[in-house]
């Protein structure tokens, strides 16, 4: 067989795959033959700080900001420690420092680090996220295959899956789609009975960054299995194994969880409202975040579209009559399942008033994931069921459904017209004018899909094969065009791009921290310390720290995020305490009230040590070192009293730390005696930190670093009691004379 013959026969046995590839090339080709990566970069010079400064451009998406204030940093800091040999476990860049491997969606733990090694950073990433779909798309078609369906009914359903609506608005994040794309290959695995498979592709969906995700994954392969009644034990034993692999990404999690603010937040929330069901048919009727003209609801979160096609083909199966196969049943509970758990109802009450860990204190509406992949496997056995309907001529049932179809659209398009927009209140002409442009094509889908229903009931043979086929094409033009108007491929070139004032800060921080109006963004990924954040998870203690800047009490905290407020009372104490030395100042804030007001303070310089045409930034001489030598202490009782001790004028903070309890070891100075201290850290990593000490005298050293379960300090060698100072940061006794001083972020698992 020559060459020509051995293409013929590859193309004729991977058609299918092929077809995948195809898609997703379509798809992806912004990046391989424009070169602009599928990141939101031009977001972040138009509208963060410090860029938005010196840029200003059009953005395409502006609803993906995560993506630029966590995800990308994060991934920076994880890829930057493990190739410095270290395990990626602590982030010192925000909240003072805290857990990055224990946060999970840094996805410390997932294989797919491995592009960083393979690849430029930009070109991993941009790997990162356009593998998703044909990831996605190929574990459904190995899934489908091996619950009957045919190649093309395949074809659709992972069509229908790889751009639904969770996969899109989530696949710029890089971490909910790997989680939940396992979904079809442990199914798959477990179909095929290959256990080992399985339990890797769980852990494999914990690895990755979304543990909510992964357990609407474990939950659904787990019905699965009882479902199927197969050697179920050897299934759940797969499944089980799976989730103790896991263990090293879990255990932290699950800790840091306990320490978070976000353990003790339950609610409802993000849950859909009934009028927003018309979306899983016309995606953007409500509006568009690309288009900016979105009015209601949030369509980052609630997105469930599957495709029109896969939609009206979900429930033909379940309509003609025909032998069906036993495993549909379970997709239709599964699909019920979602809608119950994502909507108001009393299931999804119940759920929450359980208070269950994750699941009531995040967002309802993210399980849509697994209703909009049973629409896409149900849409492939409708797909299979035409072939049985027209061999029947069953001409009367295929009339009612498709009448019911077109009294569906009918139905919406008479509350356009009449302006009832499904009971939504404060309904305007533009508002109609939006739901009547963007509920055209949906129409056209669903008249175009009776059409073509139809002609297969008139011709026979190739015609019918031909309309399986333009129902696929049609089906993957309509997900390709969803998927490209929401996803952004935009320049390399203003990937956080270098700007002498970041320039500036980078070279002159030091050890000690920086503070200004930019946030993680500006800061992970030049390397400077920041006190303030923005984490699903973050640790309580430091914010009740961060919220007694204001009046000295300690205020309520937010689900995600620290901020110290500018005009707080002790807004400067709380700089001083936390080492804040660099305070960014952008000149067109001016004296506004979202500045901080450094000209009110005579220890930070008067004129700029860095000025452009755009930032200032000033010195703060009254910041305390990183770390720092006291010869005394303060003890109090409560919350308050530590934090009135502590924005007391009269606590010398140079000389003096307030602790919750009196160190055993603590030898208290000679009255009168002239100190002398000298403190020099010799090493600093994000899990390590060494200082030589040097004093005439015993003493505490003071590390400006919250207080977390799991550091460890040494003092020559010896392990020593780390204590909570100053509220919510670190100090340890040291000896008199030379002392070398270690902290260790050894115990991150436990």
């Amino acid at each position: 067989m020559g060459n020509a013959g051995k293409i013929k026969s590859f193309v004729i046995k991977h058609w299918p795959l092929l077809t995948l590839l195809a898609v997703w090339l379509v798809f992806a080709h912004p990046y391989f033959f424009k070169g602009l990566v599928p990141f939101p970069s031009r977001n972040l010079v138009d509208f963060f700080a410090p860029w938005n400064g010196f840029y200003g451009m059009s953005v395409k998406n502006n609803a993906m900001s995560d993506v630029i204030t966590q995800l990308y940093p994060w991934k920076k800091i994880t890829i930057d420690s493990w190739k410095q040999l270290q395990i990626p476990a602590w982030n010192p860049y925000q909240f003072a420092g805290y857990p990055l491997l224990a946060n999970v969606q840094s996805a410390v733990w997932t294989p797919l680090n491995l592009l960083f090694f393979i690849f430029p950073f930009n070109d991993a990433w941009s790997f990162l996220i356009l593998l998703q779909p044909i990831a996605a798309a190929i574990g459904m078609f190995l899934f489908v295959r091996s619950i009957g369906q045919s190649k093309l009914a395949g074809l659709l359903s992972s069509i229908s899956f790889m751009f639904c609506g969770f996969i899109v608005v989530w696949m710029a994040y890089g971490t909910l789609v790997w989680a939940a794309l396992s979904l079809p290959w442990i199914l798959w695995s477990l179909t095929q009975k290959r256990w080992i498979i399985s339990s890797l592709f769980v852990a494999f969906s914990l690895f990755s960054g979304h543990i909510q995700t992964s357990l609407y994954v474990i939950g659904a392969s787990l019905l699965f299995s009882l479902y199927q009644r197969k050697q179920v034990t050897k299934a759940l034993l797969g499944l089980l194994l799976g989730v103790v692999i896991a263990m090293p990404q879990l255990i932290p999690t699950i800790r840091f969880y306990d320490q978070s603010v976000r353990s003790e937040l339950f609610g409802k929330l993000e849950v859909i409202p009934w009028n927003y069901l018309p979306t899983i048919l016309a995606p953007d009727i409500l509006g568009n975040p690309v288009t900016r003209n979105d009015w209601f609801g949030h369509y980052a979160e609630w997105a469930s579209y599957a495709g029109v096609i896969p939609l009206f083909l979900s429930f033909f199966g379940l309509f003609v009559p025909r032998k069906k196969p036993k495993i549909i049943w379970y997709f239709v509970l599964l699909m019920v399942g979602a809608i119950t758990l994502s909507y108001p109802t009393p299931i999804l009450d119940a759920v929450v008033n359980l208070h269950i860990p994750i699941l009531s204190t995040s967002s309802a509406s993210r399980i849509v994931i697994l209703l909009s992949f049973s629409i896409a496997v149900l849409g492939g056995f409708g797909l299979d069921s035409l072939t049985d309907v027209w061999h029947q001529v069953n001409k009367r049932r295929l009339l009612l459904y498709s009448m019911l179809w077109f009294c569906i659209v009918m139905f919406i398009w008479s509350m356009i017209i009449w302006g009832n927009l499904f009971w939504i209140r404060d309904v305007d002409g533009e508002k109609i004018s939006v739901a009547e442009r963007n509920f055209i094509i949906p129409s056209l889908l669903v008249l175009g899909t009776i059409g073509l229903v139809f002609m297969g009931l008139i011709r026979q043979g190739r015609v019918r094969r031909a309309v399986c086929i333009g129902l696929f094409l049609l089906a993957s033009i309509d997900m390709l065009r969803f998927a490209m108007k929401w996803m952004p491929f935009e320049e390399r070139a203003y990937v956080y791009p270098e700007l002498p004032v970041l320039t500036y800060l980078s070279k002159e921080h030091g050890f000690e921290r920086v503070f200004g109006n930019f946030g993680n963004e500006g800061q992970s990924v030049f390397g400077l310390y920041g006190i303030e954040g923005y984490d699903p998870l973050y640790v309580r203690r430091y914010g009740q720290f961060i919220s007694g800047a204001g009046d000295g009490k300690v205020g309520n905290l937010t689900r995600t995020t620290v901020l110290i407020g500018k005009q707080g009372i002790y807004t400067k104490r709380m700089l001083d305490l936390l080492s804040v030395k660099l305070i960014l100042h952008a000149r067109g804030d001016g004296r506004n009230i979202w500045a901080f007001p450094y000209w009110n303070y005579s220890d930070i310089a008067v004129s700029p040590s860095y000025s452009d045409e755009q930032y200032e930034v000033y010195r703060n001489e009254g910041a305390l070192p990183r770390a720092y030598f006291v010869p005394s202490f303060m003890t109090g009782s409560n919350d308050q009293e530590l934090l009135d001790l502590l924005f007391s004028e009269s606590t010398d903070l140079h000389h003096t730390v307030i602790l919750e309890e009196t160190p055993e070891e603590f030898v208290s100075a000679g009255d009168g005696q002239e100190l002398f201290e000298r403190v020099r850290i010799t090493r600093f990593t994000p899990n390590e930190i060494n200082i030589d000490v040097e004093t005439n005298t015993s003493g505490l050293l003071v590390l400006t670093d919250p207080y977390y379960p799991g550091w460890s300090a040494y003092v020559n060698g010896k392990s020593t009691k780390i204590y909570r100072a100053n509220f919510a940061l670190r100090a340890i006794v040291v000896p008199m004379g030379v002392t070398q001083v270690r902290f260790r972020y050894d115990h991150w698992f436990l």
